[in-house]
């Protein structure tokens, strides 16, 4: 394995969540995704941002400990979700509803998904959002603001490539 595949964790993390949110049969769009997605109603919507590292350090492979090369191996990321649905307060509650269903859930079925070889999710804690509407459009939009831990699998650190 190698240092990219390792520290670019965005990639299989959109691409688990992505695979959770169409098993629940929402339309989702990463930066991963054709840009089409500005026309479906409703759909989700999901970046991830790099955040804080934890804290949880450990050697550097092939160091011994004591000459003070460390690790990270867990970090948070920022994770909005945009909820789009056409501008009826009822349909937008519905969905948003079923939107937090599946942020509740997350983590754990983004582990389940088998596409996340060297990353574990720990938790996904949504902090909360706001709704806008769009005239032009003719859309509701609540954005969602969430933390996302994850860290590295133990058994990757042995694979990396130093």
């Amino acid at each position: 394995m190698t240092p990219d595949q390792l520290y670019d964790y965005f990639t299989p993390l959109e691409t688990a969540l992505a695979s959770v949110f169409e098993a629940q049969e929402f339309v989702i769009w990463t930066p991963l995704r054709d840009p089409e997605f500005q026309k479906e109603r409703p759909r989700v919507e999901a970046v991830l941002m790099p955040g804080a590292a934890l804290g949880f350090l450990l050697p550097e492979v092939n160091k011994p400990a004591r000459c003070g090369f460390l690790r990270e191996k867990a970090r948070r990321a920022s994770l909005t979700v945009f909820v789009v649905t056409e501008a009826r307060i009822v349909t937008h509650r519905a969905f948003l509803a079923r939107t937090l269903y599946v942020l509740d859930t997350l983590g754990h079925a983004m582990n389940a998904t088998a596409l996340m070889p060297y990353h574990s999710v720990q938790s996904v804690k949504c902090n909360g959002g706001g709704l806008s509407d769009d005239p032009t459009t003719g859309s509701y939009t609540t954005t969602l603001n969430c933390d996302l831990d994850f860290s590295v699998v133990e058994s990757a650190w042995a694979d990396l490539e130093t």
